[in-house]
Order: structure tokens, then sequence, then C-alpha cells
């Protein structure tokens, strides 16, 4: 048994160890994440998969048998959405779809790490390929952050955080400044 000495406090030890590795817990759905579990007919958020150091942490009225696990941070069951082990209280369960592990919409909200984004149109948002750039119709946004002065239907995505319009270069959600070297009839 795990090199436990018998005595007093056994079966105590026996538990935690059991529960610091996350032994007797069922992952859900571990092909889109390894950060939801169960035990007990009850449904468990564990940060990062860490069992040992952060444990696991209990789901308040989550409904294990219609829980579906949208993402590595997002799952729904009939009654709420979760980001992580949090209940999104906005959320709207019919309409709620997960576009990645960080972003998701519904038909009133795009949210980012679980908080919705003010004056995005869920209709029109939409991720920008596999970059961190996203947009909808009025706005572009890095990392859940709206980019000052960025053009939307001609926002182009360069590499490694920089990307621009027809006005503007970018790096992340900040303009650039451009320096143009003096044209030899302007010396």
């Amino acid at each position: 048994d795990f090199c436990l000495s018998r005595g007093l406090g056994d079966v105590y030890k026996r538990q935690l160890i059991y529960s610091a590795f996350g032994m007797g817990y069922d992952k859900i759905n571990k092909s889109l994440s390894d950060l939801y579990y169960s035990k007990d007919n009850k449904v468990y958020f564990v940060r990062g998969g860490n069992f040992f150091e952060l444990g696991p942490t209990l789901i308040e009225d989550a409904d294990l048998a219609s829980l579906k696990v949208l993402s590595a941070n997002y799952a729904l069951d009939m009654n709420n959405v979760y980001f992580q082990s949090e209940k999104l209280p906005f959320a709207d369960t019919s309409s709620f779809s997960a576009l990645d592990s960080y972003y998701a919409k519904d038909n009133n909200h795009v949210y980012y790490f679980g908080k919705p984004i003010s004056d995005i149109d869920p209709n029109t948002f939409e991720l920008i390929g596999t970059s961190y750039f996203s947009k909808d119709k009025n706005n572009v946004l890095y990392l859940g952050n709206k980019i000052n002065n960025a053009i939307p239907e001609q926002f182009e995505v360069l590499s490694r955080g920089y990307a621009k319009d027809t006005n503007s270069l970018f790096y992340e959600d900040r303009a650039c400044l451009l320096y143009t070297s003096p044209s030899p009839r302007d010396r």
C-alpha cells in the first residue's frame, strides 16, 4: 500500500495519496480536456490537472449526467456554463459554444477567460487563424483586448504578434510608429 506503515491514520494517509494522484477520479472527455473529473456523481475541476499540489475543486451544482466538456477550460450542463470551476452567470446554455480554450460565445456575449467582453458582436466575432488576434464587425482584439484604431475588414495578421491594416502596423495590441528613412530628394 504505497510503502505506508500500518497504524493509526493509515486510512487517512491512503486517502490522501489517492487524492493527491487523482486516484478514484474519472476524467470527463479526456480528448478535449484533462482538467474535468468526476467522483461520487460530482464534478471537479483540477487546475493544470495537478492533483498533488492544487487538488480538485468541486463545481457546486454541476450536473454530471448532462455535463459536456467543450474545450480545455469550458464546460456546460443543462443549467449552467462553466469556465474552469466558475459558473458564468450571463451565459446562455442553449447557444453557448467554445471557440478555443479561452474564447467562447453565445447569442449575447463573447467571452475571454470566462469574462464577457463589452461591445463585441457575437454574430460577427471570429478568431483570426491560429493567432492571438480576433475580430468582430467593429473591433479587432489581441488576447481579449481591443486594439484602438484597427480596421477589422482590412486587418491582416503577419507573424510573431505583428499585424497590419491600411493605416498602421501593430505589435500585439499596440500600433507601432513606423520610421521611414527620408528619400534622397528630401536630404
